[in-house]
């Protein structure tokens, strides 16, 4: 694929091509006047003139585009998909992350056989130093959020990993591992989901959980959005969903669904049933 500067470098030698096959259109067209041993020289300063003119008014009309090259300017989003892309160091931690989630929730899978970035989703405004706003090599952002979502076939399954990524003042951003698979709890919310579902499981299993241990979220699953008769769809309607989620507590394998039910108060109330 042609890079962007390359682009921008074929269309500016078009734009000078253009400009030098008008200058010598202009000096075939001009009368014969022009020439010097016809004593016409004020005759072709004033034909000179009036061609600068004449150019000057298409400007003012907006063709002059045609013959000023300008920098492009990127919006904050274009630059996010830049840095993502083309910044080896960050693109080194985020794969190293992934691959170290892998190996906690399926420890039994070595390696990955191929990981797929997605398009970053910005979760607050993201800043970058304003010489990202030219050309040039990515350099890390300043301020924002923004989601990372990765998917990565291994033992012949494609796991997702999720990240929320805050940028720094200085230096690499850094990546906060979300729950993984379909999840789409907000970030502000997680925590105390996983606490509920925590809370349940401990008690379904009281002596299991007696003996300790951490829970971990392997896997989540979307099921469907709240209908207005209950039942559950693929309209969000902002009533809330469902979701099952496969985990690892007190030892063994568990399920459980996870309701988050939207709030008169724009809140959720967060039910937990262990399957």
């Amino acid at each position: 694929m042609m890079s962007l500067s390359h682009r921008l470098r074929i269309v500016f030698a078009g734009a000078r091509t253009g400009v030098f096959i008008a200058a010598f259109g202009l000096f075939f067209a001009l009368p014969a006047a022009f020439s010097p041993e016809n004593g016409g020289e004020a005759a072709a300063q004033s034909t000179l003139q009036q061609t600068i003119e004449s150019a000057k008014g298409k400007a003012d009309e907006g063709d002059e585009s045609r013959f000023i090259y300008r920098p492009k300017t990127f919006t904050p989003h274009e630059i996010l998909l830049m840095y993502v892309s083309q910044n080896s160091t960050y693109d080194n931690l985020i794969q190293a992350l992934v691959e170290r989630q892998l190996t906690i929730i399926k420890p039994h899978c070595a390696t990955a056989d191929r990981i797929v970035r997605q398009l970053p989703e910005p979760y607050y405004a993201v800043a970058f130093p304003p010489n990202m706003r030219k050309e040039g090599a990515p350099e890390h952002p300043i301020s924002g959020q923004w989601r990372e979502v990765l998917k990565l076939k291994a033992c012949n399954r494609v796991h997702t990993f999720n990240f929320l990524v805050s940028a720094a003042s200085h230096g690499l951003p850094l990546p906060l591992p979300l729950l993984n698979g379909e999840s789409i709890i907000d970030p502000i919310y997680q925590t105390m989901a996983e606490n509920k579902v925590a809370e349940a499981l401990k008690l379904k299993n009281p002596e299991q959980c007696a003996q300790g241990g951490t829970m971990l979220v392997q896997d989540t699953r979307l099921l469907g959005y709240i209908q207005a008769d209950r039942s559950l769809g693929k309209d969000n309607d902002d009533r809330g969903w469902f979701e099952e989620w496969d985990v690892w507590n007190c030892r063994e394998h568990a399920k459980a669904r996870v309701a988050m039910i939207m709030t008169d108060l724009g809140s959720f109330d967060i039910r937990v049933q262990v399957l």
